[in-house]
């Protein structure tokens, strides 16, 4: 990509390649909003355009430019602001604002209660490592409930979806499910969960999450026992599971059903989970 695009410059938007940046979403309330009079005015006017991807299209050399637009799209821009404004509120009220901290605070829930349950599902046997509960206890190994799919890859997965605040909370009973849950020691949830951060913070998904497990310590530590890879078979394992519990409870609608069916595996399979 050519440096220094101008995200106000209409006849230029067609050359840009914002979506790959920032999403499909995003990119397109970008175009939508325009003009802008600087970078406070495009995280203020395009919904969940955090500083952080603002951050990533400075770093992927685009810049404002003049903030000027034709008379039609002034006029399009006009028509669609009218017609949006009667139901804008009642709208807002109903949908999540889609931002890192409201995801972690409306999905991720406390899970520790959860513990004999989860080994009772799990069959009083730790997934990861096939330690039994038994051995915890006699070995005095401190015990943690893990999200076998880390709420970090589903917080991710939402960035590029529009939901109700029903739709989360359906979205985040099934994560925080049993069928998402395992007991591990916290050495390996903590090890676990470092690989996974770094790559849903890394800009270049060409690594696959195997790839970055090998270069952090913590996942090392997984990798050369051959619990990494264990691991990474039941995220793929969670995943489908979740689907089935969709399926079978009939929880949410369309949209609930899609971000298990299609959203999230395909984030698993991006970061080359099979």
């Amino acid at each position: 990509m050519n440096a220094n695009k101008s995200i106000n410059d209409i006849s230029e938007w067609e050359k840009l390649y914002i979506p790959s940046v920032v999403g499909k979403t995003i990119a397109q309330r970008i175009v939508e909003n325009r003009p802008y009079q600087s970078w406070e005015d495009v995280t203020s006017k395009v919904k969940n355009c955090t500083q952080r991807k603002v951050d990533a299209l400075k770093a992927n050399g685009f810049i404002l430019g003049p903030a000027k637009m034709p008379k039609k799209e002034v006029e399009s821009s006009d028509k669609k602001q009218e017609k949006s404004e009667d139901t804008k509120d009642t709208k807002e009220a109903q949908e999540v604002q889609e931002d890192d901290s409201v995801f972690a605070k409306r999905v991720r829930k406390s899970v520790h209660e959860l513990r004999p349950s989860v080994w009772k599902v799990r069959n009083h046997t730790d997934i990861y490592t096939k330690l039994t509960e038994h051995q915890f206890v006699q070995n005095g190994i401190v015990q943690e409930v893990d999200h076998v799919v880390e709420i970090q890859f589903v917080e991710t997965a939402l960035l590029d979806v529009r939901v109700t605040r029903k739709e989360l909370d359906c979205i985040a009973t099934v994560c925080n499910g049993l069928r998402n849950l395992n007991v591990t020691s916290h050495a390996v949830n903590q090890d676990k969960k470092v690989p996974v951060g770094a790559y849903l913070r890394r800009q270049d998904k060409s690594a696959t999450l195997h790839d970055i497990a090998l270069g952090t310590e913590s996942g090392k530590k997984l990798a050369l026992c051959g619990t990494w890879d264990v691991v990474e078979k039941c995220m793929r394992a969670a995943s489908e599971d979740m689907i089935q519990q969709v399926d079978e409870s009939g929880i949410g609608d369309g949209v609930v059903r899609t971000f298990f069916q299609e959203n999230i595996p395909e984030l698993l399979t991006k970061a080359g989970i099979e």
